[in-house]
């Protein structure tokens, strides 16, 4: 609230002449915006003493805070005209709008009785666990059949003991209520208490709650919605409920009503059945899991979204964003789980961008060593992207997380990829995990990439390299230099004692998965007070031939073996004494 006054105050001293031209003949209803905020603020100072809040108080400081963020959007949006079009961002509707917002705002807090309530210690305060918001699992309502299987499946998941709140989101006419009420019928019977209701388009938060109450046990008309709250939760309570809320239009009646279900671990379910929201002038987190027999999922519109910080996509469609996406100077996370068309060109020149993840078999732009302040580059697909492309990824020093992948069979490319990449980790000082998996079609390369190594990156904390993209004929020397490496999953074709011995000291090793392919030429010992962290290992050969001295792997409680069994093989030579992994809890063998 106190950066919004700041930016009020700055805009409404300043001479009439200096305004942005569209805001002058609005003063006036910013004046009377400014002065309702001012009350607001002080009435929101004066509830941050109370120490637990009832819940009345709590909507209304949400809603408070949403007027904040609203009318703050709308000054920056007065300072960011649409650059595609010759007309404003806002309209004098919209500024209308907050300021009876605002109005509205500031007449609820005598409506709630919030001064008294704050202040008079006959008030009984209860301290509440919030429920969570409603998460965005859209709901293909094409066909109900197959929409209500998968809804009651996700709504079913008793893995999520917590109370889950469901929201089915689209426009008017595609089937909400139908698929809703079908779903009640079938499910309804596994809960004690059951509630079907629907809210009106004019809210009436007093009215939603009585009608969640049964009428023959219902509490006297005139009530408070307190008091309404008060009675719907102490008959939930401890029970396992389901609760179908159809056509919820106002966000502030949801923050309401959510307040009378208790949280508990019962695995209780709320489906809501809403308008989907299609525009966002200025949101700031996009977060959408959606799936659908639709094959292009159609986002361009994104790069209208000036103030998007994050960004995450989760289909089973193809992803269209816009070619360009230069606008959102602010974009610091973008994470798309399923098919992208394409990268946006300019992608490289986001001034802000800190996390990045795309599909596999994605070419990025040229030029992606402009992206030093980029942390975490997941799904970099090396038999995609050019030999230049791989040796820029040494100019993103800031680097902390880099997942490489390989979609194809082009393994000349790939080779020549791989040993760019291997040159380059010594300039990522900063790199804490390198994560290399194969895609579908990937096949094996005998690429000895240890000697390109020159430098590891001694920040290392995670290395996990998995067939058949790399395979190394021995175990690379520059391991047992990672004193931080904590996770070791790598594929080599031999293995000797001395290669065990050079990695057993790192002293942050919790996680050891080898898998060699060709027999080993003796007899595998893990020395006295060797691999003192670690936890798990699992060890994969096709010939077992294992042994460990007295305090060797002191910690380690889980231990997983894959090998072949031969004809005349003792327990004894596969496996000697593993009575001395004193902790040892599980293990777990396949026979091959």
């Amino acid at each position: 609230m106190g950066s919004l006054l700041g930016k009020l105050h700055s805009l409404l001293v300043s001479p009439e002449d200096e305004l942005p031209e569209p805001l002058k003949p609005q003063k006036e209803k910013l004046e009377l915006l400014k002065q309702d905020l001012e009350v607001i603020n002080i009435y929101l100072l004066n509830l941050s003493a109370v120490e637990a809040p009832k819940t009345l108080a709590k909507i209304w400081q949400q809603e408070v805070s949403d007027l904040s963020y609203d009318s703050e959007d709308f000054i920056d949006k007065t300072m960011h005209p649409n650059s595609n079009t010759n007309e404003e961002s806002w309209s004098e509707e919209e500024l209308s709008a907050l300021v009876e917002q605002a109005y509205d705002t500031r007449n609820r807090h005598n409506r709630y009785y919030l001064a008294p309530q704050a202040s008079d210690p006959r008030f009984t305060v209860v301290q509440e666990v919030p429920v969570a918001a409603p998460s965005k699992e859209a709901m293909d309502l094409v066909g109900i059949s197959d929409s209500s299987t998968e809804l009651i499946r996700r709504l079913n998941n008793d893995a999520e003991q917590q109370l889950k709140v469901v929201p089915i989101l689209g426009p008017a006419g595609v089937g909400k209520t139908t698929l809703a009420k079908e779903v009640y019928r079938q499910i309804s019977g596994q809960f004690e208490c059951r509630i079907c209701v629907r809210a009106s388009r004019m809210p009436d938060t007093r009215r939603l709650l009585q009608s969640m109450i049964p009428w023959h046990q219902r509490p006297p008309c005139g009530l408070l919605v307190q008091e309404l709250i008060d009675n719907l939760s102490e008959r939930l309570k401890h029970k396992r409920y389901f609760i179908v809320i159809n056509g919820l239009w106002k966000t502030r009646t949801w923050h309401i009503v959510k307040s009378a279900f208790p949280e508990g671990y019962n695995c209780s379910r709320i489906l809501i059945t809403t308008d989907q929201v299609t525009e966002f002038a200025v949101v700031r987190v996009l977060n959408l899991e959606l799936w659908g027999d639709q094959e292009e999922l159609d986002l361009s519109g994104i790069s209208q979204l000036f103030q998007l910080r994050y960004v995450q996509i989760t289909t089973d469609m193809v992803v269209k964003l816009p070619t360009k996406m230069n606008g959102l100077k602010y974009l610091e996370t973008r994470e798309i789980y399923g098919r992208e068309a394409s990268i946006p060109s300019d992608i490289v020149h986001l001034p802000g961008l800190l996390h990045i993840c795309v599909p596999g078999q994605i070419n990025l732009s040229n030029g992606i060593g402009h992206m030093r302040f980029v942390r975490t580059l997941q799904s970099f697909d090396i038999s995609c992207n050019s030999e230049d492309n791989v040796r820029s990824l040494s100019e993103m020093t800031n680097l902390h997380d880099l997942h490489v992948t390989c979609s194809t069979t082009s393994s000349d490319l790939r080779s020549e990829n791989l040993k760019a990449l291997a040159s380059s980790l010594g300039k990522h000082g900063k790199l804490k995990s390198l994560v290399l998996t194969p895609g579908a079609s990937c096949t094996s390369v005998y690429l000895d990439c240890s000697s390109s190594v020159y430098s590891p990156p001694v920040s290392l904390q995670r290395l996990e390299l998995y067939p058949p993209i790399c395979i190394f004929s021995r175990l690379p020397a520059w391991i047992g230099l990672l004193q931080k490496l904590c996770i070791l999953k790598i594929v080599v074709k031999e293995l000797t004692n001395y290669d065990v011995d050079g990695i057993a000291g790192l002293q942050e090793l919790t996680v050891l998965s080898l898998y060699v392919r060709q027999p080993c030429p003796e007899r595998i010992v893990f020395k006295q007070a060797a691999f003192s962290a670690l936890k798990y290992f699992k060890f994969r050969c096709s010939v077992l031939r294992l042994a460990f001295q007295a305090e060797t792997m002191p910690n380690v409680r889980r231990l997983k073996l894959e090998f072949n069994v031969h004809s005349g093989e003792q327990p004894d030579d596969m496996l000697s004494g593993i009575q001395h992994l004193l902790n040892l809890q599980e293990i777990d063998g396949r026979v091959n």
